[in-house]
């Protein structure tokens, strides 16, 4: 019998270490990769598009103008809707597997919210029955429709021509920042003053929870349950960059969209993969057109162009920052809102005021002297005084 001996070799060695090195830093790179592969804002795009669309068959229907509203709960009783905007409108046509009497809850309603229903333009009554929680508004309807309603949530304040207050925060990262401690203190700035609500709503930049998960989602929404004032929010790269845009439609509702309230016009749009996709864009133009001659205020997660050059926080093309800071100066924008940076950053992009605030988080960045903390901005809708932003520290 023969034996044949394998001889060692340094070379050898080298090559063996030199191919395991490279198995493992594509591993890392893999890694590191995977986010931006599961989020995909084409993905998102399709379902804003069938947001605030449902039916339940022989039983009823819901249409929701431009999707402001994702339909939560579908059944014999009724629906339920979740709103991300202070005042939605829509269709919900009724068939026979409906029950009466039946009912739409709205959650995430503005507490002093209004209905008004019709069936061939007559007046359909309804009857208005104590929520949960502030931000929960529920109307019953005594008997079946004969027709298709039209419904519509108003606010009393509509029409109100004078300046208001709303609450900007983001980056909450529930689980790893004091998210009770700080809807806590929102709550404490919203109290009503005179009768009068001194906070209308918040606007957030994303980031709610690490990974956007259902296990992580349902906490952060009990505890979003003790926010008094409606919570309107953009998507971040943590909402929705692990192959959970599903969900967040389903839950949460449109990553991009757009709605006026009392003059002012605000415009979400879907930055969390660094990037806007092309159809997103289509919208913006639209809804910049819609807010040219009013106050305007925008918000993305991620920043077009980071204020800390060498940390490069914002977009992945210099490009896209460009063609997007172009449209929102030619458009008259008046406030930009971000987040997806753990501090307060206040700068300005083509000429626009910039605020970015991710402050919802403990760990923000070290030695910044900021810490936790959310942005209130005033608002005068007849464009007299500018955006008027002021932090508040959450101590």
């Amino acid at each position: 019998m023969v034996r044949v001996r394998l001889l060692s070799s340094p070379l050898l060695g080298l090559r063996h270490q030199g191919a395991a090195s490279s198995l493992l830093l594509f591993g890392l790179l893999f890694l590191l990769a995977l986010p931006a592969c599961l989020n995909e804002p084409s993905e998102r795009i399709d379902n804003d598009r069938r947001v605030g669309h449902a039916e339940l068959a022989g039983v009823l229907r819901v249409d929701v103008d431009e999707g402001l509203a994702t339909v939560r709960e579908l059944t014999a009783a009724g629906v339920t809707l979740w709103a991300q905007a202070p005042e939605i409108a829509g269709v919900i046509e009724a068939w026979a597997g409906l029950t009466a009497p039946w009912r739409l809850t709205l959650e995430n309603a503005l507490p002093d919210a209004e209905l008004t229903a019709t069936v061939d333009g007559s007046a359909l009554a309804a009857t208005s029955i104590p929520g949960a929680r502030p931000t929960q508004r529920i109307w019953e309807f005594a008997a079946r429709p004969d027709g298709p309603v039209r419904f519509a949530v108003t606010a009393p304040d509509a029409a109100d021509p004078a300046p208001y207050r709303i609450v900007y925060v983001s980056d909450l990262h529930h689980g790893e920042g004091p998210t009770v401690e700080i809807f806590s203190r929102i709550n404490q700035d919203a109290a009503p003053v005179n009768g009068e609500p001194a906070v209308r709503f918040v606007l957030c930049g994303g980031d709610l929870t690490h990974r956007g998960t259902q296990g992580e989602l349902d906490p952060f929404l009990a505890d979003l349950a003790t926010l008094n004032i409606p919570f309107y929010t953009a998507a971040g790269n943590h909402d929705v960059g692990w192959d959970t845009a599903d969900l967040w439609a389903a839950t949460m509702g449109r990553a991009n969209f757009h709605f006026a309230f009392r003059g002012v016009h605000f415009t979400v749009l879907d930055t969390a993969g660094s990037t806007v996709d092309p159809t997103a864009f289509s919208w913006l133009r639209t809804w910049l057109d819609a807010g040219r001659d009013a106050i305007h205020v925008f918000v993305a997660h991620v920043p077009p162009l980071d204020p800390v050059g060498e940390r490069n926080a914002g977009f992945s093309s210099r490009t896209t920052a460009h063609r997007l800071l172009a449209a929102l100066a030619s458009a008259g924008v008046d406030l930009t809102l971000y987040g997806h940076i753990h501090s307060h950053y206040a700068f300005s992009n083509a000429g626009i005021p910039a605020h970015i605030s991710g402050g919802g988080i403990s760990e923000g960045e070290r030695g910044d002297g900021i810490g936790v903390h959310y942005l209130t901005i005033d608002l005068d809708p007849s464009g007299t005084i500018a955006p008027l932003v002021t932090v508040v520290p959450v101590e």
